[in-house]
Protein backbone atom coordinates (compact mmCIF):
# COMPACT_ATOMS: atom_id res chain seq x y z
CA UNK A 1 0.00 0.00 0.00
CA UNK A 2 1.38 3.41 -0.92
CA UNK A 3 0.68 6.40 1.30
CA UNK A 4 0.31 9.84 -0.18
CA UNK A 5 0.02 11.33 3.29
CA UNK A 6 2.42 13.71 4.93
CA UNK A 7 3.05 14.35 8.59
CA UNK A 8 4.37 17.53 10.17
CA UNK A 9 6.01 17.64 13.59
CA UNK A 10 6.00 20.64 15.90
CA UNK A 11 9.71 21.18 15.22
CA UNK A 12 9.04 21.70 11.49
CA UNK A 13 10.11 18.28 10.22
CA UNK A 14 7.89 16.80 7.52
CA UNK A 15 7.50 13.18 6.50
CA UNK A 16 5.98 12.09 3.19
CA UNK A 17 4.82 8.82 1.63
CA UNK A 18 6.49 5.71 3.05
CA UNK A 19 8.26 7.72 5.77
CA UNK A 20 4.89 9.05 6.96
CA UNK A 21 3.57 5.47 6.98
CA UNK A 22 6.53 4.24 9.06
CA UNK A 23 6.02 7.09 11.53
CA UNK A 24 2.28 6.34 11.80
CA UNK A 25 3.03 2.65 12.37
CA UNK A 26 5.55 3.54 15.08
CA UNK A 27 3.11 5.88 16.80
CA UNK A 28 0.36 3.24 16.71
CA UNK A 29 2.73 0.63 18.12
CA UNK A 30 3.75 2.99 20.91
CA UNK A 31 0.11 3.78 21.76
CA UNK A 32 -0.85 0.10 21.78
CA UNK A 33 2.15 -0.89 23.90
CA UNK A 34 1.04 1.37 26.74
CA UNK A 35 -1.62 0.14 29.08
CA UNK A 36 -4.33 2.52 27.87
CA UNK A 37 -7.78 0.99 28.09
CA UNK A 38 -9.64 -0.02 24.98
CA UNK A 39 -13.07 1.36 24.31
CA UNK A 40 -15.19 2.00 26.39
CA UNK A 41 -13.53 4.28 28.94
CA UNK A 42 -16.60 5.77 30.66
CA UNK A 43 -19.24 3.21 31.61
CA UNK A 44 -22.64 3.44 33.27
CA UNK A 45 -24.46 0.76 35.19
CA UNK A 46 -28.22 1.12 35.01
CA UNK A 47 -31.01 -1.36 35.55
CA UNK A 48 -33.69 -1.23 32.89
CA UNK A 49 -36.23 -3.79 31.70
CA UNK A 50 -34.95 -5.90 28.76
CA UNK A 51 -31.72 -3.88 28.43
CA UNK A 52 -28.12 -4.82 29.14
CA UNK A 53 -26.94 -3.53 32.51
CA UNK A 54 -23.99 -1.59 31.06
CA UNK A 55 -23.98 1.48 28.85
CA UNK A 56 -21.31 3.45 27.06
CA UNK A 57 -21.04 6.11 24.39
CA UNK A 58 -20.77 4.36 21.05
CA UNK A 59 -22.00 0.99 22.33
CA UNK A 60 -25.36 1.87 23.87
CA UNK A 61 -26.55 -0.76 26.32
CA UNK A 62 -24.62 -4.01 26.41
CA UNK A 63 -23.92 -7.08 28.50
CA UNK A 64 -20.70 -7.52 30.49
CA UNK A 65 -19.21 -10.20 28.24
CA UNK A 66 -19.92 -8.38 24.96
CA UNK A 67 -16.79 -8.87 22.81
CA UNK A 68 -17.14 -5.36 21.36
CA UNK A 69 -16.52 -3.86 24.81
CA UNK A 70 -13.56 -6.17 25.60
CA UNK A 71 -13.88 -5.63 29.35
CA UNK A 72 -12.32 -8.95 30.41
CA UNK A 73 -14.28 -9.16 33.67
CA UNK A 74 -14.23 -12.00 36.17
CA UNK A 75 -16.75 -14.79 35.62
CA UNK A 76 -18.35 -13.99 38.97
CA UNK A 77 -19.02 -10.35 38.12
CA UNK A 78 -20.33 -11.24 34.65
CA UNK A 79 -22.73 -13.79 36.18
CA UNK A 80 -23.86 -11.32 38.87
CA UNK A 81 -24.55 -8.57 36.32
CA UNK A 82 -26.60 -10.99 34.20
CA UNK A 83 -28.51 -12.17 37.28
CA UNK A 84 -29.20 -8.57 38.33
CA UNK A 85 -30.54 -7.68 34.88
CA UNK A 86 -32.69 -10.83 34.90
CA UNK A 87 -34.06 -10.02 38.35
CA UNK A 88 -35.11 -6.57 37.16
CA UNK A 89 -37.02 -8.14 34.25
CA UNK A 90 -38.65 -10.73 36.51
CA UNK A 91 -39.62 -8.21 39.19
CA UNK A 92 -41.15 -5.81 36.68
CA UNK A 93 -43.15 -8.64 35.09
CA UNK A 94 -44.48 -9.69 38.51
CA UNK A 95 -45.19 -6.09 39.49
CA UNK A 96 -47.18 -5.53 36.29
CA UNK A 97 -49.01 -8.83 36.66
CA UNK A 98 -50.06 -8.28 40.27
CA UNK A 99 -50.63 -4.50 40.11
CA UNK A 100 -50.60 -4.23 43.88
CA UNK A 101 -49.09 -0.99 45.21
CA UNK A 102 -46.02 -1.57 47.31
CA UNK A 103 -45.96 -5.34 46.95
CA UNK A 104 -42.50 -5.34 45.36
CA UNK A 105 -41.04 -2.22 46.98
CA UNK A 106 -38.61 -4.23 49.11
CA UNK A 107 -37.38 -6.11 46.04
CA UNK A 108 -36.90 -2.88 44.07
CA UNK A 109 -34.95 -1.45 47.01
CA UNK A 110 -32.78 -4.58 47.14
CA UNK A 111 -32.13 -4.40 43.39
CA UNK A 112 -31.24 -0.73 43.66
CA UNK A 113 -28.59 -1.40 46.32
CA UNK A 114 -27.33 -4.52 44.54
CA UNK A 115 -26.79 -2.45 41.39
CA UNK A 116 -24.72 0.07 43.34
CA UNK A 117 -22.51 -2.72 44.69
CA UNK A 118 -22.14 -4.21 41.19
CA UNK A 119 -21.05 -0.81 39.85
CA UNK A 120 -18.45 -0.54 42.62
CA UNK A 121 -17.15 -4.04 41.83
CA UNK A 122 -17.02 -3.21 38.13
CA UNK A 123 -14.96 -0.08 38.82
CA UNK A 124 -12.60 -2.11 41.01
CA UNK A 125 -12.05 -4.73 38.30
CA UNK A 126 -11.59 -2.16 35.53
CA UNK A 127 -9.09 -0.10 37.52
CA UNK A 128 -8.29 3.61 37.58
CA UNK A 129 -8.07 4.12 33.80
CA UNK A 130 -11.86 3.95 33.45
CA UNK A 131 -14.81 5.52 35.21
CA UNK A 132 -17.99 3.71 36.21
CA UNK A 133 -21.14 5.63 37.09
CA UNK A 134 -24.13 4.02 38.76
CA UNK A 135 -27.40 5.50 37.50
CA UNK A 136 -29.84 3.39 39.52
CA UNK A 137 -32.96 1.77 38.13
CA UNK A 138 -34.52 3.34 35.04
CA UNK A 139 -37.95 4.79 35.71
CA UNK A 140 -37.39 4.16 39.40
CA UNK A 141 -38.68 7.37 40.96
CA UNK A 142 -36.11 9.09 43.17
CA UNK A 143 -33.65 6.29 42.46
CA UNK A 144 -33.39 7.70 38.93
CA UNK A 145 -31.63 10.74 40.39
CA UNK A 146 -28.73 8.56 41.49
CA UNK A 147 -25.35 9.28 39.98
CA UNK A 148 -22.34 7.84 41.80
CA UNK A 149 -19.03 7.58 39.96
CA UNK A 150 -15.94 5.52 40.73
CA UNK A 151 -12.52 5.50 39.15
CA UNK A 152 -10.93 2.25 40.22
CA UNK A 153 -11.49 1.95 43.96
CA UNK A 154 -11.90 5.71 44.44
CA UNK A 155 -15.38 7.23 44.58
CA UNK A 156 -15.43 10.60 42.81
Amino acid sequence: MRWSTSFSASDGHRWHGENAKRLADALCWERESRSTPSHPVDLRVEGEYKFGPLRSEGLGDFFPDDPAAALDLSDGLVADLYAWAGSIDTTLNLDLRDREDGKYDAEWERLFHEGMELARRLAHELGPDRTVTYKGLAHGGLAVLTSITWQGDRQL
